[in-house]
Formats: structure tokens, sequence, C-alpha cells
């Protein structure tokens, strides 16, 4: 379940500019907004999930990102 209110609220990065990015470690913010850029433009994505530690206080420079995409079924 989503609960907005028990998670981080980080600084938001000048230039970013996507939903929720305030819940982004600053570190990962501009790349999460140049993935999510890059993702729009696929018509068939129904759905991106950003989970892990890009969305907490561990998250560091050598941080992944994870992210789950869901696809609209083409049939």
């Amino acid at each position: 379940m989503n609960n907005f209110n028990n998670m981080w609220d980080f600084p938001v990065t000048d230039g970013v500019s996507f939903l929720n990015a305030n819940r982004v470690h600053p570190l990962m913010q501009k790349r999460v907004d140049t993935l999510i850029s890059a993702l729009k433009k696929d018509d068939n994505i129904r759905k991106l999930v950003l989970f892990g530690s890009s969305l907490e206080f561990r998250c560091n420079s050598y941080s992944d990102i994870d992210l789950y995409i869901e696809k609209y079924d083409k049939d």
C-alpha cells in the first residue's frame, strides 16, 4: 500500500520535474528524470515503478536504479 506520509521528502534538484521527484534521493533524480523522459516515448509502457535504494537515505553514487516496467498486452 502506498503511504507517502512515511516516505522521505528530499529536496528536488534544479531541472528535475517528474511526479514525486521529492521521493527520490537527490543523487538519482537527474538519472531517473532521464530514464522517465526516454521511456515516455514508448507507447507500449503502461506503468513504471521505481523501488530500492534510490528512494532511501542509504542511496550513494554507486547505487543502481531499480525499475519495474509494465507493458500493455498487445493481444
